[in-house]
This record gives C-alpha cells, structure tokens and sequence, in this order.
C-alpha cells in the first residue's frame, strides 16, 4: 500500500528529472495503473520522437497526392508539383482534339451544361468532397438568413451622407475583394426577434 509519508513532495518535473538521470535516458515509459504513458524530458528527444519518427509509427493514411506525386517522381514523370499540376488541368479540360460527341450531347439529343467551375474546387470523381452538398447548402442558409433580417446599405461619413465603396482587389494567390465599411440595419419588430432568438 502506498503510505503518505514515504510520498515524494518534490515537483513532477523535477521527479521526472531524476529518472531521466537514473536511467541515463532522456525518453522514459511508465505504466500508471494499466495506462501506459511517455515522458520526455528534453527537446532533442522529443523533436526526434515528435516530428522525425512520428510518421513511421502514425497509423494514418498518407495525404493521396502527396503519394501520387511520389510515385510519379519515381516513375521519371518530372518533379511532384508538375506532375500533380497535370493531373488537375487533365480533370478540368478535355482533349479538344478528340472527336466525342457524348462529352456536349445526350442520347435524346439535348445539349449538356457545361460544368461549373466552381465544382472543381470540392474535387474530381472518386476523390470528390463528401461534404460539397453541406457547404453549398450552408452557404445559402447563411445568406438568405442575412437578406431576411438585415437592410444592408452604405456607410455614412461625418456629416450623415452615404460614401460609395471603394472597389479594390488584394494581391495574392486568392484574389477577392478588399474590406469595406458598410451598415447592417436589423429589419422591423419581426426580424429584431429572429435575430435575438438566434
């Protein structure tokens, strides 16, 4: 049984420090009452642990691009982002100088809409996106909630007139508009009690 008085009332750290010098070993396993538990005592051995050896051991699966671009890159097909890069434009583009019919028209003859290209970002075929659908329809959810409860208008300078924005793009790899000044008035009584109610 454990006794009270024979407890050690030093830190944990410290304690931890002292097995570390014992056992002339800077990573120690211990099993506390049937749960196993790893100590590392110092950065060194928990870099080596944490980011060189952790992939060996992890049990999860690998990124699949990150594997086809490896085995591109043996197979002699050029470098990885190359490789991935051709992947995506043969997804988006059909060869346009192979004669395919059923690519523009159905078997009742009607012609096919041409796919958006806003579907390519949730991915192609097998590897498509299982939550396209939750994030077009959370979208919407979002913006008809702020078109029903909100009037969305200009702002306004110093002396109460309304300033038109200014329309700006910002540089990078995602172009989008620029943040802007703006007012969100809740719309009369009914729509002030769905917004408290949210």
């Amino acid at each position: 049984m454990f006794d009270v008085k024979q407890r050690n009332h030093q830190p944990r750290w410290a304690t931890y420090r002292d097995w570390s010098l014992q056992h002339g070993s800077d990573i120690i396993y211990v099993s506390v009452f049937g749960e196993p538990m790893v100590i590392l005592n110092s950065l060194q051995a928990t870099n080596e642990l944490l980011e060189k050896r952790s992939s060996n051991y992890s049990d999860r699966p690998q990124h699949a691009s990150d594997v086809h671009g490896k085995r591109s890159h043996e197979r002699g097909l050029g470098p990885r982002p190359y490789e991935i890069l051709r992947q995506l434009k043969t997804a988006s583009k059909d060869l346009s100088s192979v004669f395919r019919p059923e690519r523009f028209v159905k078997e009742e003859g009607k012609e096919l809409p041409p796919p958006h290209p806003e579907r390519f970002a949730f991915g192609f075929g097998r590897r498509v996106c299982p939550g396209k659908s939750l994030a077009d329809n959370s979208a919407w959810i979002l913006i008809a909630y702020l078109l029903s409860t909100f009037d969305m208008k200009k702002a306004l300078d110093q002396d109460g007139q309304e300033v038109d924005p200014e329309v700006e793009y910002n540089d990078g790899l995602v172009s989008h508009p620029s943040y802007f000044r703006c007012r969100f008035i809740p719309r009369p009584e009914k729509a002030s009690e769905l917004i408290s109610a949210k």
